[in-house]
């Protein structure tokens, strides 16, 4: 990593060749007459599922890191920042509102970021509740990050514990800074998700996996989601139409939960799956939660892991992660729960005979304590 800053407060087929002309002459009627000529099948990422198919084959490709992410997207609001305050800290010229004269907190925590950052050091910076670190450590960090562009171009990526946190920071960030790289702010489906059904689904990811995964048409049971259709259709955000919608200039430039579920309604696409396309289009400057940043599981699905790599990370109230990866880290079971998983397995074992060493290692895993 870059930097973490630590803010503490207290394939398609082709096509089928067509005959050749002897033999559609051979192939017509009795009379001569040459045979209909059968239509073409549509390109695979013509049709819905193979759009979908595109999709998950572009996400898995990310995941598995077969496919790198793009190099970030930095664009800069030069007309906003002529009328801030600019201000060089380490090296680094910092745009700020010219409102009111920075706290001299908020200049440690600017040179901290910064320092921090140009060396891929760690850095813990407390600042008292109310002092502006949120504003301070964003502007360093996309002032720095806008310096660096066109040398090593760098994704920042900023965490909070709550929603309402990451609100607030995106908030800061389009009311006081002039920086504007290409941004994505990952939050749950219970913020996003549109679909009727989805949306008050107990499980809602489990939900919003049904309701996308790819169908074949004798065992449709529902319509699916309308919404991410629209939005393979259409090519959004990924189309040339939409590109430059969320870049300098365009309406989502910057946009919080409020923004993407007006513009889903408005339009009729997904904008929990918006959010994550925006990744694979060049996103800098991410928003994402706790949980993302340290339950694997939830990273890896997210296909955070190339995110996080090589990029200048900043831990908004810093205090609280611990807590928060310790209960990543625990799992708690019932005795009930582990006899039915026991089993299972026991059931599932004698099925690996062609795999002895995951048969064994399964046994091992079942085998009563010894005494």
């Amino acid at each position: 990593e870059d930097g973490v800053v630590d803010l503490t407060g207290a394939t398609e087929s082709p096509p089928r060749p067509l005959a050749p002309v002897s033999a559609k002459r051979e192939a017509g009627t009795a009379s001569g007459a040459p045979a209909k000529k059968k239509p073409k099948a549509a390109p695979a990422a013509t049709t819905k599922t193979g759009r979908r198919r595109e999709r998950q084959k572009r996400n898995a490709d990310v995941r598995s890191g077969l496919k790198p992410l793009p190099t970030p997207i930095v664009d800069f609001d030069a007309e906003a920042a002529r009328g801030m305050l600019t201000l060089t800290r380490e090296g680094v010229p910092v745009h700020l509102p010219r409102a009111r004269p920075p706290y001299r907190s908020q200049l440690q925590v600017m040179d901290g970021a910064i320092r921090a950052v140009r060396a891929a050091r760690s850095a813990l910076l407390e600042s008292p509740t109310g002092t502006g670190k949120t504003l301070a450590a964003l502007a360093a960090v996309l002032a720095w990050q806008r310096q660096h562009a066109h040398d090593t171009p760098t994704r920042v990526v900023w965490v909070a514990r709550t929603h309402d946190q990451l609100q607030h920071a995106v908030h800061e960030y389009k009311r006081s800074c002039p920086y504007r790289p290409l941004m994505s702010l990952r939050l749950s489906r219970e913020r996003f998700c549109l679909h009727p059904n989805i949306a008050t689904a107990p499980n809602k990811a489990e939900a919003c996996e049904e309701a996308t995964k790819i169908r074949k048409p004798s065992t449709k049971k529902s319509k699916g989601c309308a919404h991410l259709d629209k939005a393979e259709r259409i090519g959004y955000p990924q189309g040339k139409k939409w590109r430059p919608h969320f870049r300098l200039g365009g309406p989502m430039v910057v946009w919080d939960i409020e923004d993407a579920v007006k513009e889903g309604k408005a339009t009729h696409v997904c904008p929990f799956h918006m959010a994550q396309d925006q990744i694979q289009e060049g996103a800098a400057l991410i928003f994402i939660t706790y949980s993302q940043l340290v339950d694997p599981v939830i990273r890896r699905a997210g296909g955070l892991d190339a995110v996080l790599e090589d990029a200048v990370v900043v831990v908004d109230e810093g205090h609280n992660l611990p807590s928060v990866a310790r209960d990543a880290a625990s799992y708690e079971v019932t005795e009930d729960r582990l006899a039915d998983m026991v089993k299972t397995l026991e059931e599932f074992a004698p099925h690996l005979g062609e795999y002895p060493e995951a048969q064994a290692m399964l046994e091992s895993l079942i085998a009563p304590p010894p005494g």
